[in-house]
């Protein structure tokens, strides 16, 4: 065959290759195809295609014609250094060898040796932006040497080869990409996809969207995407406004109420994305939004009975206020506010504490620090009023805020003012004192007044009359004794011993009258008995 035969019948060979590589999309089967038709033109009818794998730095007969079961599609081959195949990757150059049996530039890979190979060409595929991809080597069973014709056409096969895996790789991600997608969107309920025109009429529906607004693809495609926008949001042309917002900045959220095909109300937190062409025009719009009905109506139930929490706090007379777990506040009560004159933003963290008496600070602090060990927070210290700056005593009393695994997140307390408790409980105490004392003293006369008696009775009825009529005469002195302090509401016990006022001043002047007045009665009632005055 003359040089111009050949160069037609390769020409041939290449067109053919190029209408097969249209037609198919199966990366292997090219591959195959195409060292068929490398061998047919070498004449050598045995020719292979590795491809290099970087996680093992290995290459991987990928495609070949020629070659025993169990090499091709299997066998690795080592990136050796000392390799042709390796050399003419790294190099990316042709390498070629007349006769392997004397080759002292490269190792021969013993398959290669088993098969019989005696003469090799080895040309590396690269893919667009210069990446390799691997080699196409033609071996040949006889010494063989390769012209550069038969180089430059190896060459041209590879320069072809390199975009056709390229495109059939990209393709093969896409796919993959697509399949996993389609997965996803598929199991993905609970969110609506779905695609529309320039126009906003639906074009793709996929499962979730039904799943979600109650629509077949059937239904919906082909309708105008604003059949899911409530009357009202139609009505304020919410519809119109986010598209319009898509196609000018590229997106647009969408969080808002939408319709069910049943009538119900749908929440969805989602976005609208612009599908443009690379000239930017937009051609259409990608719909993604997730169904949180359940939790945006969990969400108003929360804000209702917050707002009906608060309105409970804020009506109750204590001072509430809430703290984390050092004591420092988060939040506190207009009551609070109101009271100590101190405002909120100034009452968070430690500045509490500026309403707080300066002697009992170190009371609040030390049961803090004990709070989380006891499970609780109880104290009373004082408090300052903002409008009059005076002190007021309040109970402290808190209960922790636990998540749960009863861990402890904060504190919810109140303060309430016990100031009038106090002081009446102080007064009681003076009260309880007092009377303790007045009874020992009666208890002392009554004591005196039947040892005199028994003294001067002859008999126990003499001693039994004048006995009565002495303690009649005392009941008598006692009344007198107990009057209303004048000018108070405080009752006051006198004596002729010299008793206390309860509740008012003791040194009222008209103290020592009363009493006098007292003893007069008793001397009166019983003249035998004036060394025993009422109280003595």
């Amino acid at each position: 065959m003359d040089d111009h035969q050949q160069w037609r019948k390769r020409q041939k060979l290449l067109a053919d290759f190029g209408e097969f590589a249209l037609r198919n999309e199966n990366l292997t089967d090219i591959l195959t195809e195409a060292c068929r038709l490398v061998g047919d033109a070498l004449g050598t009818h045995r020719a292979k295609v590795l491809e290099i794998e970087k996680r093992t730095q290995s290459l991987f007969v990928r495609a070949g014609v020629g070659w025993d079961a169990g090499i091709v599609g299997n066998l690795r081959l080592p990136m050796r250094e000392l390799t042709s195949e390796t050399f003419s990757i790294e190099a990316g150059v042709p390498v070629t060898s007349r006769d392997v049996r004397i080759e002292a530039r490269f190792e021969l890979p013993a398959f290669l040796r088993a098969a019989g190979v005696v003469a090799l060409a080895n040309v590396p595929i690269f893919l667009p932006g210069g990446r390799p991809y691997g080699l196409l080597q033609v071996d040949s069973s006889n010494p063989r040497d390769f012209s550069q014709d038969d180089v430059e056409f190896l060459r041209t096969y590879s320069t072809i080869l390199g975009p056709v895996i390229d495109r059939l790789n990209k393709m093969r991600a896409l796919r993959e990409a697509e399949e996993r997608f389609r997965v996803i969107v598929e199991a993905a309920h609970d969110y609506a996809i779905f695609t529309t025109d320039a126009v906003d009429r639906i074009i793709d529906w996929l499962p979730g969207a039904e799943a979600v607004f109650g629509w077949t693809a059937e239904e919906a495609k082909g309708r105008s995407a604003n059949m899911l926008f409530t009357p009202e949001d139609r009505a304020r042309g919410e519809d119109v406004k986010e598209i319009e917002t898509a196609r000018r900045e590229g997106a647009a959220p969408n969080v808002r109420w939408h319709v069910h095909k049943d009538g119900s109300r749908v929440f969805i937190e989602g976005s609208v994305t612009s599908v443009q062409a690379p000239d930017g025009q937009v051609h259409g719009f990608l719909k993604i939004g997730q169904d949180v009905t359940e939790r945006r109506r969990n969400e108003e139930r929360i804000r209702e009975s917050e707002t009906r929490l608060r309105a409970v706090i804020e009506g109750i007379p204590q001072l509430v206020w809430q703290a984390a777990l050092d004591g420092s506040w988060i939040w506190s009560s207009p009551q609070w506010s109101d009271f100590t004159g101190l405002p909120t933003e100034q009452s968070l963290g430690f500045g509490w504490q500026e309403a707080v008496h300066p002697d009992d600070r170190p009371l609040a602090l030390k049961a803090w620090s004990e709070a989380h060990e006891a499970g609780a927070f109880k104290t009373e210290y004082r408090i300052r009023h903002g409008h009059t700056d005076n002190y007021r005593w309040f109970a402290i009393r808190a209960a922790p805020v636990r998540d749960s695994a009863s861990e402890i997140l904060s504190w919810l307390g109140t303060s309430t003012d016990i100031d009038t408790l106090r002081r009446m409980q102080q007064r009681q105490e003076v009260m309880v004192t007092e009377l303790q004392h007045r009874t020992r003293n009666l208890i002392a006369v009554v004591q005196s007044i039947a040892g005199q008696t028994m003294s001067t009775s002859r008999t126990m009825e003499q001693f039994r009359s004048q006995f009565n009529d002495r303690l009649a005469a005392l009941a008598r002195v006692q009344g007198a004794a107990v009057t209303l302090c004048p000018g108070t509401n405080y009752h006051r016990y006198t004596c002729a011993g010299g008793a206390g006022c309860l509740g008012c001043d003791r040194q009222n002047p008209r103290h020592d009258q009363r009493a006098q007045c007292a003893a007069a009665e008793f001397e009166r009632s019983d003249p035998g008995t004036g060394a025993a005055r009422a109280g003595d």
